[in-house]
């Protein structure tokens, strides 16, 4: 974890797993800077931005969750997790920290905990060791001798342009002894249309051709955003320097003058080719980039609602009702508006899980919150508040408007049969109502009155609605 903290200039690789560990390792104990890094990082709007420390935090989270997902994949490793494996090692490279060294460390740690958990990482770790990470990320490359030979790569498309048939066929042979895809043209028109056809990555050109000659050719390739990326080498049987810059100023990226000696030829063009090959590895490097950015964008919301969401009925949970109460409550006040507070209980929902287990018990609860949020106005929020409890927070309600919206709910509670196993009935909820009013200090008092009311309910026999009274409280 040291040497990825040195690593860390920004986020590289971002990935959904390491995101999720970290906002899960508040539940393993780990210090809460683990998860205010993640859920403190906005998602679109980029307003709240992680401070540099966290930033670097995060970043060794992101790496880490790379590396694990490798030591858990081995050879089996795809060619997307090869992809993040070759970004995290030229950027570790930066920090004189070899990746296959820091996965072996990865390795030995992984087998020492197994060892004090009981697991068979040991077995596991033999399948990484095996699978030879440099091999993988360097294309498999393979030893003759005492010589390297290079992984095979996609020969170059090349299209090679001249309005004389026998230049031509002489270049195009040179061209594909060297291995190369190559595809002709006659002119500049016709080679503009085969370019949009086939997208080369390098075009070779006669200068002086008739009707579109080579310089009116790259001037009309480096005004499209693909031909902006072609790398474009003129022929010339002509040295004037003035003609060369004139070329240059086109777009060419290179000239070579007639009779041309092959050899040269084809050095220049492998100077292009390289070039060509950064080039889109570059693109490539920023299209996982961009997925890696989206998938953070979604992985950020799916956090946001997974934190105010309760896991088990999908309504929000205490903390996000307290926090749109805040918001309301506010309003409320701002704009002399009435608001109102329905808090319900399930009667006996203890016996339902000692009689029937806690299995029916969760049915029962995901039933009840199911009715519930169908009995609601548009503008009203339910909110499961721990337990069988719930809250409504009814905004621009009164107590006859908030009144009839908890005896709606009741109802239909009541009226609903929940199936599930042996259990085949129905349940009731028992309901307590409360209005701001003067003298009601703050969200807290309101929600002790509605509890008030609620517990009135049950003391009353169960299955009723009752509204709670500002002297019951003070």
């Amino acid at each position: 974890m040291d040497q990825l903290g040195r690593a860390t200039g920004g986020l590289d690789t971002p990935s959904c797993n390491s995101k999720v560990a970290a906002y899960l390792m508040a539940d393993w104990g780990l210090p809460e800077r683990f998860q205010d890094v993640v859920m403190n990082l906005e998602d679109e709007t980029g307003e709240d931005l992680l401070d540099e420390s966290s930033m670097q935090l995060l970043q060794v989270l992101v790496d880490g969750s790379i590396i694990a997902n490798y030591c858990v994949a081995g050879r089996q490793a795809d060619p997307a997790l090869l992809e993040q494996l070759n970004l995290l090692r030229r950027r570790l490279y930066a920090c004189d920290i070899d990746l296959a060294e820091l996965c072996d460390e990865v390795v030995a740690d992984w087998v020492e905990w197994g060892a004090v958990l009981k697991l068979p990482t040991e077995d596991m770790a033999e399948r990484v060791r095996s699978a030879n990470l440099e091999q993988q990320l360097s294309g498999n490359k393979q030893l003759s001798g005492n010589r390297v030979v290079e992984p095979f790569e996609p020969p170059v498309r090349v299209l090679a342009v001249d309005d004389d048939p026998l230049s031509l066929r002489g270049l195009v042979r040179h061209l594909k002894e060297a291995g190369h895809e190559v595809h002709t043209a006659r002119n500049g028109r016709e080679a503009l249309a085969v370019t949009l056809k086939l997208r080369p990555q390098v075009i070779v050109t006669d200068l002086n051709m008739p009707d579109l000659n080579g310089l009116d050719l790259c001037m009309a390739l480096r005004r499209s955003r693909f031909g902006k990326r072609i790398y474009i080498l003129l022929l010339t049987g002509d040295s004037n320097e003035e003609l060369v810059l004139e070329g240059f100023e086109a777009g060419a990226d290179d000239f070579i003058t007639k009779p041309f000696i092959p050899r040269v030829l084809l050095a220049r063009l492998r100077a292009g080719i390289r070039l060509v090959r950064l080039q889109e590895q570059v693109e490539r490097d920023q299209e996982i980039h961009m997925k890696n950015a989206i998938q953070m964008t979604r992985l950020n919301r799916q956090l946001k609602e997974a934190a105010n969401t309760d896991f088990l009925t999908k309504l929000p949970n205490r903390r996000c009702a307290m926090a749109h109460f805040e918001r309301t409550w506010k309003h409320a006040m701002d704009t002399d508006t009435s608001i109102s507070v329905v808090a319900l209980d399930i009667d006996h929902f203890k016996r339902v899980n000692d009689d029937y287990g806690h299995d029916v018990g969760d049915v029962v609860l995901q039933e009840t919150s199911r009715v519930l949020r169908q009995s609601l106005r548009r503008q009203d929020l339910a909110a499961r508040m721990g337990g069988e409890e719930f809250l409504v927070i009814c905004p621009g309600a009164a107590i006859d408007v908030a009144t009839h919206t908890a005896e709606r709910v009741r109802s239909a509670v009541e009226e609903n049969v929940v199936e599930f196993g042996r259990f085949r009935r129905n349940v009731t909820v028992s309901v307590g109502v409360a209005e701001y009013e003067p003298g009601i200090l703050d969200i807290e008092h309101l929600i002790r009155m509605a509890d008030g009311a609620l517990y009135s309910s049950k003391e009353l026999g169960r299955n009723r609605v009752t509204i709670a009274s500002h002297s019951s409280t003070d």
